[in-house]
């Protein structure tokens, strides 16, 4: 069961930036899943669904603004490695999707995502058995590639905002931290991470991303399995992306966002299963312009290889 109970975290900081869907980053630019806490290699199979509302902008005071939902959902296929109890080697692989529906009309865009490369070092790594208590500190750095579309096509620009494409066109940086405590059945984690996003050459420069949780998490084991239950705050922040061409900020972009969530996790030996929910408590997205409804997420993993 001590194995199980280890093998829980990984995916209690299971963190998809994605948040920042809409408000400053490409649909999954800043997708960097961290999975600290254990030690095995694994792959796995996660996915997203996001929901906001918008409400236009008129050029005139008694127009009625214009209304209109999103929804952003993305797949990806991420994996780790780890050479050495120390290190970690983490990859991501998204594929995404926009829905925009307004005027009774919806309009869709999607394709390969940037795939991202993250790596972290376990900096703290201490453990007590004499009170089945740890404490793990990692630190970590995440470089995203510009394998997705940045470009429009047909006539997507007059639907979509170029954060809404599935790739950004930049290199973008992360960097990252992950500290969790543990003792018995019960602990808590924090997680936090700034994204230091890239520009398009005379053209476009996306604002930076930044994000933290904190929760408390609780075990519950079985004969052969466990259940997690994880119920943290998540708080992120976005800056405004900026037209290179007219030398002004995007109106759609920008905000910050204070989101309690509810993680379940069910481990096997070699399985695990998780789910998430959020819905923001307080938000300021585009000025006041969007609003997040939601957001689930739904994720398998399979481990392999234990680093003891």
């Amino acid at each position: 069961m001590k194995k199980l109970a280890s093998v829980t975290f990984a995916i209690l900081l299971m963190n998809s930036a994605l948040a920042c869907d809409v408000c400053g980053c490409a649909v999954s630019s800043a997708n960097g899943d961290v999975i600290p806490g254990i030690f095995s290699n694994y792959i796995g199979l996660g996915s997203s669904l996001r929901s906001f509302s918008s409400t236009h902008l008129t050029l005139f005071d008694n127009e009625i603004p214009r209304k209109s939902s999103e929804y952003f959902s993305v797949v990806h296929l991420h994996g780790r490695y780890s050479p050495t109890r120390r290190v970690q080697i983490y990859g991501n692989l998204p594929v995404s999707m926009v829905q925009k529906t307004e005027n009774n009309e919806t309009r869709s865009s999607s394709g390969l995502s940037d795939a991202s490369l993250r790596v972290n070092y376990l900096v703290i790594d201490k453990k007590k058995d004499s009170s089945e208590s740890f404490l793990n500190l990692f630190l970590g750095s995440t470089l995203k590639a510009p394998t997705g579309r940045n470009e429009f096509t047909a006539n997507e620009e007059f639907y979509f905002n170029r954060n809404m494409l599935p790739g950004s066109g930049t290199f973008d940086v992360g960097l990252h931290i992950d500290l969790i405590y543990r003792k018995k059945s019960f602990g808590t984690a924090f997680y936090g991470t700034s994204i230091l996003r890239g520009q398009v050459k005379d053209d476009y420069d996306f604002g930076n991303f930044y994000h933290s949780r904190l929760s408390a998490f609780h075990f519950v084991k079985f004969k052969k399995s466990s259940l997690m239950i994880d119920a943290g705050m998540d708080f992120s922040m976005y800056e405004q992306d900026e037209n290179l061409r007219s030398n002004s900020f995007e109106e759609y972009t920008g905000g910050w966002m204070l989101s309690p969530s509810l993680r379940v996790n069910y481990n096997t030996e070699k399985l695990i299963f998780s789910a998430t929910a959020q819905r923001p408590v307080a938000q300021e997205l585009a000025q006041g312009q969007m609003a997040n409804n939601y957001s689930v997420q739904l994720n398998i993993i399979y481990l392999f290889n234990s680093k003891k």
